[in-house]
């Protein structure tokens, strides 16, 4: 009798949690998403948008990565000083 053992990565399947449909995007926070943002285009990254507000509280910069995954960086809300 032999024994088989599973692979623990299969090569023919991609993992389950990208069978899902719609946007992906890596996420991160900040407390200074204005500098933060300034700081990116500084090094010339590609902004799929910048400080978007979300509520009264907290607003969004999206960047792509040179890859072309999205990674989109959360803060709050803040005037320039």
């Amino acid at each position: 009798m032999s024994v088989r053992r599973a692979s623990a990565c299969r090569q023919d399947a991609a993992p389950h949690h990208l069978d899902v449909l719609g946007y992906k995007a890596i996420v991160f926070e900040t407390d200074d998403l204005l500098a933060t943002t300034a700081a990116l285009q500084r090094h010339g990254v590609e902004f799929v948008w910048t400080n978007q507000p979300l509520s009264q509280q907290r607003c969004s910069t999206m960047v792509r990565d040179p890859e072309g995954n999205l990674i989109n960086i959360f803060g709050p809300i803040r005037t320039a000083a």
